[in-house]
């Protein structure tokens, strides 16, 4: 329903949704997949959606850091273990990047 109310409004959107939900033909346009799975496998195409996300918003919000620091601070808040800070330095990126040989 979220979605319809989205393709009405805005047109052009794109959701962070599990990955799961993309089995299902009609959503795939608008859905960045995340995996919940504890694999590295799983880190490297979340990581690969990050990358779409932050395209994507480049290209239509002009404040892109704003909105990232936002959806991290909501991010962090749904943990079931919180976090003291949103400071900057837990960087996901360099945290489960594969070595370098």
């Amino acid at each position: 329903m979220m979605g319809h109310i989205l393709s009405v409004v805005r047109g052009d959107f794109r959701s962070l949704a599990n990955s799961v939900l993309q089995k299902a033909q009609g959503p795939n346009r608008v859905i960045l997949p995340v995996s919940f799975d504890e694999t590295h496998d799983a880190v490297q195409r979340n990581l690969k959606t990050r990358k779409q996300a932050l395209r994507y918003l480049a290209a239509r919000v002009t404040d892109s850091r704003v909105l990232m620091d936002f959806l991290r601070k909501a991010t962090y808040d749904l943990s079931p273990i919180p976090y003291a800070s949103y400071a900057y330095g837990f960087e996901f990126e360099e945290k489960n990047a594969r070595p370098r040989a």
